[in-house]
């Protein structure tokens, strides 16, 4: 009844347990079940399992004001590992029994003083399914896509046994992926406002360890597994180091040491901890900065290198989508100064990235200066374009949009497979043939700086002599 007073307004509700997903699905939430929350002063700590605490040691400078966390080691009073954790995200604390944890920060506040800065922060145990030796959890649920306006699922994949991360993913609601052993179906998503409100469908299945899976790609051009780091505003802008390598910053009287490098199979497992000279150690993530203390630098994590030692040009990463149907029909890797030609039915597209590529430290500042493209239609007219295009910008040319997804890395890559069950590393332009008699040739890589436009193109070529070419994303199988 509405009524015209809230008094005089009501409703008949009947309330029912249920899960809100179907049959054999999960509800999954990014941070499970809480077992412990507290606002934490400098130098507080708060119990995440028996034996061992998280600590705030401090709250940092700058926009966010993260959190900076340590795990301690109760029985011996020692930093076992190190967060910077942006208020309302997360991260994963996996423990020496293979147990898995999230952190969660609510807020933060900083204060010039130490006795005013706090955090609030929760401890979860992240709930998962298990399945054939793979626990799978939900990170978070994406940003829209597509016109359909859907919300993709973004699940990381762990070893149910040591905790070890494997994989991280994002799964369209209605569809499903294929990752190593295991089919991960998503049925629903919430996308919520903050981190607690969003959930998902899941349901993970055992699979057929037969086909082709696209784990990750190594970005090579360097010959160690080394860490690339910037320093803001120093005239070196990048170092390569490699463990137990030290670096100076400007002004500072003793140097940065590196103390461990992790290349990880995803580009949120790659992590690097550094040694400052008052003995602090801090942990970066890739794209990660640290403050320099009474100065005006930052130190950045940029990438970690992988030993493949030949190099090609940087190069851009172009959609070529339906403008009727929003379909993205052809995807396109073109080096800096180069060009390619496509004809898709009776039209001829050409995209000339004719200008120089900047990679930038962000997306926002990453771009193709001059991007060339004329459509050519089977009457012999044409339309040309050409402009600057940012990270997700597109332009119209006749039926067609041609959008830039990405930016490559100006280093070879290697495309990181499990073929059968067995891990296999194939350089781009390499063939692989299985001991079953079936060829596989990495045609083209896109490596990208973002894990959702990573890709390899395929030829795979079976034992009786028939081909089909396949473009795999990142965990997708074939």
């Amino acid at each position: 009844a509405p009524g015209y007073l809230l008094a005089s307004k009501w409703a008949c509700v009947k309330v029912e347990e249920s899960t809100g997903c179907p049959e054999g699905f999960s509800l999954l939430t990014p941070l499970g079940e809480e077992i412990g929350r507290d606002i934490l002063n400098i130098g507080n700590t708060l119990p995440i399992t028996d034996g061992y605490d998280v600590e705030l040691s401090d709250i940092s400078v700058g926009a966010h004001h993260n959190a900076m966390v340590n795990i301690i080691d109760t029985s011996t009073g020692t930093v076992i590992d190190s967060f910077s954790i942006s208020p309302e995200t997360a991260v994963d604390w996996v423990s020496p029994s293979g147990e898995i944890f999230r952190i969660y920060v609510y807020n933060t506040a900083y204060s010039y003083t130490v006795s005013g800065r706090w955090a609030d922060i929760g401890i979860f145990s992240a709930n998962g399914i298990v399945v054939d030796g793979y626990y799978v959890v939900l990170d978070d649920i994406s940003a829209s896509v597509g016109p359909d306006d859907l919300h993709p699922a973004i699940l990381s994949i762990y070893n149910s046994t040591t905790g070890t991360l494997i994989q991280q993913i994002q799964v369209l609601p209605g569809s499903s992926q294929n990752v190593r052993g295991i089919t991960i179906y998503v049925n629903r998503t919430a996308p919520g406002y903050l981190l607690a409100s969003k959930w998902a469908c899941v349901k993970v299945e055992e699979r057929s360890e037969e086909g082709v899976c696209l784990d990750d790609l190594a970005i090579g051009g360097y010959e160690t597994t080394s860490a690339m780091i910037n320093i803001f505003d120093m005239p070196t802008e990048l170092y390569v180091l490699d463990v137990g390598d030290s670096f100076h910053v400007y002004t500072v009287p003793e140097n940065y040491t590196v103390l461990e490098i992790a290349p990880g199979y995803t580009l949120t497992s790659k992590w690097v901890k550094l040694r400052a000279p008052d003995g602090s150690e801090s942990v970066l993530n890739i794209g990660e900065d640290l403050e320099v203390p009474d100065t005006p630098f930052r130190i950045q994590l940029k990438d970690i290198t992988t030993p493949r030692i030949h190099t090609v040009r940087k190069g851009a990463i172009f959609d070529v989508i339906d403008r009727l149907t929003g379909e993205t029909i052809d995807s396109l890797v073109i080096e800096e100064g180069n060009s390619v030609t496509k004809t898709y039915g009776e039209d001829t597209i050409y995209i000339n990235a004719a200008g120089r590529v900047a990679d930038g430290y962000t997306l926002s500042s990453a771009w193709e200066q001059e991007v060339r493209t004329w459509i050519t239609f089977s009457n012999g007219t044409g339309i040309s374009s050409t402009g600057r295009l940012l990270i997700g910008q597109s332009r119209p040319l006749g039926d067609y949009l041609i959008k830039l997804t990405d930016l490559t890395n100006n280093m070879d890559t290697a495309a990181i497979l499990t073929v059968n069950g067995e891990p296999e590393i194939v350089d781009a332009g390499d063939t692989l043939v299985t001991d079953d008699g079936y060829t596989i040739r990495v045609i083209e890589t896109a490596p990208g700086y973002t894990l959702t436009s990573k890709w390899a193109k395929l030829e795979i070529r079976d034992p009786s002599g028939d081909s089909r070419t396949v473009i795999l994303d990142i965990g997708e199988c074939e």
